[in-house]
């Protein structure tokens, strides 16, 4: 949904299984016998996905659609947040068993790629999110709030504008706090691999092990970040729903034949060949 246009949502998930190959590959650096392990069970996934998740994600944009043009609520806007979450958890919880199969074959040449290519994707997260100033920081923050507002609802005023980096001046967001536990997670990934490189613990253990790092997502296991994830859920619940009540019929409009444009096309592709894997 965050792509540019809806020609461009038809022709990544097309493209997405050889996509989703060469990014794994950045992160684990696979071999030749990995390789066709890992195309395998992506080319699978996505056939599940197209087949099975794509037809519901389309119902569920009718319904964004039709609510796009009425007000909105923080109780409304969660749910859709929930909606969205729960998706991807499914999403996610659907590969775990190829996942799993997968961490068999990881070696500790492979952890240490991950741990670089960890070091290398830090790096960046300091350079959007991290900027030396509380006022450069914000600035960054109200420009992407913007952008992707724009991109949903059309050009914003300069009061819809200005009720946004008001927004933002109050948000609980801290992304010092987020560079701390994206690093925890990171962490707990490498050491979850490690314990498999050394345990070879049965493959049922590792779905467990996956499944838990999933929900943790969710619901972080460092209770200080736990009640932090709570606090700015609220706050962007009511925030999203300020922005919506505070655009024109037109711009909701804009929403809304945006969301029909993503619907056509998760049905088209819902109902396409499958491309051969």
């Amino acid at each position: 949904m965050l792509l540019g246009g809806c020609s461009a949502l038809r022709f990544t998930y097309n493209q997405a299984p050889q996509l989703s190959y060469w990014q794994v590959d950045s992160y684990f650096d696979l071999s030749h016998e990995q390789a066709p392990q890992v195309r395998a069970a992506l080319a699978g996934w996505y056939r599940w996905h197209r087949t099975e998740e794509l037809p519901d994600y389309a119902d569920q944009l009718a319904r964004l659609r039709a609510e796009a043009l009425q007000p909105a609520t923080a109780a409304q806007a969660c749910g859709w947040l929930d909606q969205a979450l729960s998706r991807f958890e499914r999403a996610a919880f659907h590969a775990l068993p190829q996942v799993a199969e997968l961490a068999l074959t990881i070696t500790p040449q492979q952890i240490a790629h991950l741990e670089r290519k960890h070091r290398d994707l830090n790096d960046d997260f300091t350079k959007k999110f991290l900027q030396p100033t509380p006022q450069a920081r914000r600035e960054a923050q109200v420009e992407r709030v913007v952008e992707r507002s724009e991109d949903f609802y059309g050009r914003l005023d300069r009061d819809q504008r200005r009720r946004i980096a008001e927004a933002v001046a109050r948000s609980p967001f801290d992304a010092d706090r987020l560079f701390v536990e994206r690093v925890a997670r990171q962490q707990a990934v490498v050491q979850m691999l490690r314990r498999v490189v050394a345990e070879r613990p049965a493959v049922e253990r590792i779905e467990q092990m996956l499944r838990t790092l999933v929900a943790h997502l969710r619901q972080s296991p460092r209770d200080a970040y736990a009640g932090y994830q709570q606090r700015l859920r609220q706050f962007n619940c009511a925030f999203i729903a300020d922005i919506h009540n505070a655009m024109t019929p037109a711009q909701r409009e804009h929403a809304a034949r945006k969301l029909e444009g993503y619907e056509a096309d998760l049905r088209a592709l819902a109902g396409m060949a499958v491309p051969p894997g």
